[in-house]
Order: C-alpha cells, then structure tokens, then sequence
C-alpha cells in the first residue's frame, strides 16, 4: 500500500499479517540469509514459502528445505507469466527445485530488467498461499511433481509434470 512505502518488505508483511490475524505469531529476519541462517531457521519450520527474487536464494532454500526435509512451495512471475511448484522433502520421490531448473543463475531472466505485471504477483501469491496452507494443515499438498505455469497474457493455465533428475546435484539418491 502507499503508507508502507518506506518500510522494508520484512515490517510490511509483519504488519498485514498482523492486521489480518493477530493469532498469528510471524518472526521476521532483515537480513540476507545464508547458509548458517538457514541451517539454524529450519527445525522451527513448517513449510517455507519462497517469495524469493534470485536464482541462487531460490537454490539455497531447495538445498536447505532438502537437507532438513521440510516442504518448499516456489512462486515466482515475470512479464506476463507466473508459475507454482512445490517440493515435499518429506517423501523421498519428490523432486527438487534443482530437478527443474539446473542450469539457470541470476544473470537469467531478470526481474528487474524484464519487468512484472504486478497483478500476476497476487495470483502466484494465492496459488501459493492455498498450496502452503494445506502443508501446514496437514493436507496432501496438489502441485508436488508439477509445474503450474499462468498466462496472465491470454489467461491460460498450463500444467508439466516434473520428474525426480537421478544425476540431480541436490536431491539425486
């Protein structure tokens, strides 16, 4: 909103969590996480949503959600697309995020270059949101194994299934 300018991501979302339900206790982190940060966050966690904006923040937390076994649900849009998966490490044939994008690194597909039409971001959030919502409610999460891609341009919806990689650097047995 235009009073939370200024704020950094982290308050603003403490804040309209809280306005939403104040029964919810959210711990928030101003800082970039690492490998050490990350190591020590996840026995605490449920299930990690990732907002991220990075090639290499997103393969840190499938690294650190793989190694800890805790659920991943990924989100992410550029441009006129959006996308959803979700990795249950919990269940030993589940892929990984590295499964699906092995060779991308954050000189690719910039954000920042390439721009967002910001309405898609609300629909990936609520993909997102109704996905980590049924992990931490005990639910059988839907988009495991599957890559749910949005056309926000012609409002199409299409889905790919993704397969566990046997030579995956991350999660490969």
């Amino acid at each position: 909103t235009q009073s939370a300018l200024g704020e950094t991501k982290v308050d603003s979302a403490a804040i309209r969590i809280a306005d939403l339900n104040a029964l919810v206790s959210v711990r928030g982190c101003a800082q970039r996480f690492d490998e050490t940060l990350l190591r020590d966050a996840m026995p605490d966690v449920a299930v990690v949503v990732d907002c991220t904006d990075s090639f290499s923040s997103r393969n840190a937390l499938n690294h650190a959600c793989f190694t800890h076994k805790v659920p991943l649900v990924s989100a992410a849009a550029i441009g006129f697309e959006a996308q959803l998966c979700s990795f249950d490490f919990r269940d030993p044939s589940s892929p990984c995020y590295r499964c699906l994008y092995d060779e991308l690194d954050d000189s690719q597909l910039s954000c920042s270059e390439s721009g967002v039409f910001s309405p898609l971001l609300g629909v990936a959030g609520s993909m997102q949101a109704l996905e980590a919502l049924k992990i931490a409610a005990g639910l059988e999460p839907s988009m495991v194994g599957r890559l749910l891609l949005f056309d926000g341009f012609k409002a199409t919806w299409r889905s790919f299934n993704i397969t566990k990689d046997s030579d995956c650097s991350v999660c490969a047995d």
